[in-house]
């Protein structure tokens, strides 16, 4: 015999349905490790921020600029919005209860948008982004994750913002160029290490684009507060911060239909951030690799969702067939019992055996016999 041979009867080869469970084992295991990605624990800015750090290394320029900063190819400059123009901005979308209705207002008043999307629920949700996109919005990176970016790695960055830009892509055929940093608000409240961020994006062809007005709709203190947050002073334009996720977002919705039709009979033009600042769009075409790529990921989170919750609905029906199992058995045992003391009962009625009875013992072969 070979030595091949000897080896394959000796059973060092692996067998195939070895092979077969692991292949299975190592499928299950990254479908569970996709849909983990797409599924974190997400903050909201309406939760606690970092405190304020020193800011001598932020320019003046920037703390008295526009809400948009530019630090692409090495330069530093702040955009801001003309007088009575305004730019509606939501942050850690999309959400499929509350998009859709901000988008209906907006297109009720035919106003446009800038959406500023997390990745993990884009990929979880690429009908609203293109919804968003055929809406005549913008959108925009409010990362994968929503981490606060002053605390993570630039190889963290780097994945926060390129994971989002291929869920984009594969849902919108479509980049974005803009950026609004989680925990952001206004210029004037950047320190040193958030400026670093933006100089950091500025590297990787990011323009960072803050805020001019809070809503303070995530305060869900009612319809007239956030209206009145949301009004600009004195005829002064700006980018308004709202929200579509992160909890109940009905008082945004309601404020919306009553804040637009009172700042267009002010004279109010509505805009999207980019165009309200003198940039090109946001929304750029994607290249065929991120296309590709962007469309593998969102594919791929959309199979390992439908597969987590087969598996999530078979460990039910399973748990569910175990209750009743118990049940069943748990009667059984009460109706074996009840039977067993009735018998016993009627064998203490029965009168004691007296005659001779005959007893037979197999002798010969006695192991077939007894079996």
């Amino acid at each position: 015999m070979s030595r091949s041979g000897r080896l394959l009867g000796r059973g060092r080869v692996p067998r195939p349905k070895w092979v077969f469970l692991v292949v299975a084992m190592a499928m299950v295991a990254s479908v569970l490790a996709l849909n983990g990605l797409v599924n974190p624990k997400v903050g909201t800015d309406a939760e606690r921020q970092a405190p304020h750090g020193p800011e001598e290394r932020v320019p003046l320029s920037v703390v008295q600029g526009g809400s948009v900063v530019d630090a692409t190819a090495g330069r530093l400059r702040s955009l801001g919005y003309p007088s009575k123009t305004v730019a509606l901005t939501f942050d850690d979308g999309p959400d499929p209860q509350w998009t859709p209705q901000i988008l209906d207002v907006l297109r009720r008043y035919d106003v446009p948008g800038t959406f500023f999307v997390l990745g993990s629920l884009g990929a979880q949700h690429p009908d609203l982004l293109r919804e968003i996109v055929d809406s005549g919005s913008e959108i925009g990176i409010h990362t994968f994750t929503h981490p606060d970016l002053t605390t993570v790695s630039t190889d963290r960055l780097g994945r926060e913002l390129s994971q989002t830009q291929l869920v984009i892509a594969g849902a919108t055929n479509r980049v974005s160029y803009l950026v609004r940093p989680p925990y952001s608000s206004e210029v004037t409240a950047l320190d040193n290490s958030q400026f670093d961020v933006v100089r950091e994006l500025g590297d990787r062809g990011f323009v960072t684009a803050f805020t001019d007005i809070d809503s303070r709709d995530w305060e869900r203190k009612g319809v007239d507060p956030i209206v009145a947050a949301a009004t600009p002073a004195n005829g002064a334009g700006g980018a308004i911060l709202m929200h579509d996720a992160g909890g109940d977002r009905s008082e945004t919705v309601a404020a919306l239909d009553r804040l637009i039709p009172d700042l267009k009979a002010q004279g109010y033009t509505f805009t999207t951030v980019s165009k309200g600042v003198g940039l090109p769009p946001a929304d750029q075409v994607a290249s065929t690799s991120d296309r590709n790529l962007g469309l593998g990921l969102v594919t791929g989170v959309t199979v390992a969702t439908w597969i987590v919750r087969a598996m999530e609905l078979a460990l039910l029906v399973l748990g569910l067939l175990v209750i009743v199992r118990l049940v069943l058995v748990l009667a059984v045992a009460v109706v074996h019992a009840r039977r067993s003391r009735r018998a016993r009962r009627a064998a203490s009625r029965t009168e004691p055996v007296s005659e001779p009875v005959s007893v037979i013992i197999p002798a010969y072969n006695e192991k077939e016999c007894i079996a």
